[in-house]
């Protein structure tokens, strides 16, 4: 196995230099490279911090879903409708 790979975790300083860079970044591989950073440092707080119960994604907070499944559907099926035949 090869051996663990132990990152620090970034400062308040470094974390907005990274979401600059992100808002900055001219195409989307960087930009999408930013947004992993950002990804990794979050969930390795959250192992640090809780162990790998804290790994798995959490429930969003708000609201929960308010749409039906019917509605969903029409909303699929107008989705794919062709513009020029309406």
């Amino acid at each position: 196995m090869p051996a663990p790979i132990t990152l620090p975790p970034l400062d308040e300083q470094q974390q907005a230099n990274l979401r600059q860079c992100y808002e900055k970044a001219a195409d989307t591989e960087t930009r999408t490279r930013y947004q992993m950073m950002d990804t990794v440092a979050r969930i390795l707080k959250r192992f640090l911090s809780g162990g790998l119960d804290a790994i798995p994604r959490r429930a969003s907070p708000g609201r929960g879903r308010t749409t039906t499944s019917a509605w969903e559907a029409e909303l699929l099926r107008v989705i794919e409708l062709d513009p020029a035949r309406r």
